[in-house]
């Protein structure tokens, strides 16, 4: 795998240049590469590196509907953290968590996941809407 070689062989920052407007993990998270995700986070990637929108990888694959993805993401921040509460509150530039996303997106399994890991269900976004009032809409 060329993102292997490249992390391994010539030490390419495994969070891409600073600046950047995507993550390499934010990308791979997007398109559910479940394999580069699990080698990134192997190489140290910040899994709370938000691209400009300010949405992280877990934002990504929940907007996705990458719940493998998500589900590994979780997995490694509870191995290397105590909860993984801080990416899974996170919000982005309008104040979306990952659960609001995945509600939006009407992704059950994402919305089951994150809820498991402690999500919260009574955050609001900048409209003051939950992800109960995004589940309503959609």
């Amino acid at each position: 795998m060329i993102v292997l070689y490249l992390l391994e062989t010539h030490g390419m920052d495994p969070n891409g240049a600073p600046g950047s407007e995507h993550t390499p993990l934010g990308l791979a998270a997007s398109h559910g590469f479940k394999q580069v995700v699990r080698t990134l986070l192997h190489f140290k990637a910040d899994l709370k590196l938000a691209d400009t929108d300010r949405r992280t990888p877990l934002h990504l694959a929940a907007k996705a509907g990458k719940a493998e993805v998500a589900a590994i993401l979780l997995q490694h921040k509870r191995e290397h953290a105590q909860t993984p509460t801080a990416i899974i509150e996170a919000p982005d530039s309008l104040r979306f968590t990952p659960l609001h996303l995945a509600v939006s997106e009407g992704n059950v399994e994402i919305c089951r996941l994150l809820i498991d890991n402690g999500a919260n269900l009574q955050a609001s976004n900048t409209s003051l809407k939950t992800p109960l009032h995004l589940a309503v809409a959609n």
